[in-house]
């Protein structure tokens, strides 16, 4: 239980640093205080087994119209992927990986049977949003 609690503060704290990723510094702060509440750094570093989460999402834009389903793994503190799949399209998945320092996107562009993953390294207000 305490594990899930961990990791659901971690969770919400990089969302919370997504959301406000204009403001580096606050979303810093956020983070901090979410790892404080868990028990600050070194309480966090005991658990080495990552957090999983799946969702299911209704989707509206572009090739992703339609429901699909997100998987986002977290290794505490500071490492994140995050995956988009469409069930049933044949379709590569999208999302980001981050290392805590830096991270790399995956998009797909393309129609079925011809798709193109395009891979690219997150620029420096991408990676401070994360």
């Amino acid at each position: 239980m305490r594990t899930q609690l961990c990791a659901a503060l971690a969770c919400l704290a990089i969302a919370s640093a997504q959301a406000k990723a204009e403001d580096a510094g606050s979303a810093r702060e956020v983070i901090d205080r979410a790892m404080e509440a868990a028990g600050g750094r070194q309480a966090l570093a005991r658990y080495k087994q990552p957090f999983r989460q799946e969702f299911k999402n209704k989707q509206l834009v572009g090739s992703l119209t339609g429901e699909s389903k997100t998987r986002v793994t977290t290794w505490l503190p500071d490492k994140l992927r995050a995956e988009t799949t469409q069930p049933g399209a044949n379709r590569p998945a999208v999302g980001i990986v981050f290392d805590g320092k830096q991270g790399l996107a995956r998009g797909v562009s393309g129609s079925a049977g011809q798709w193109k993953v395009n891979d690219r390294p997150m620029g420096p207000e991408e990676i401070a949003g994360w």
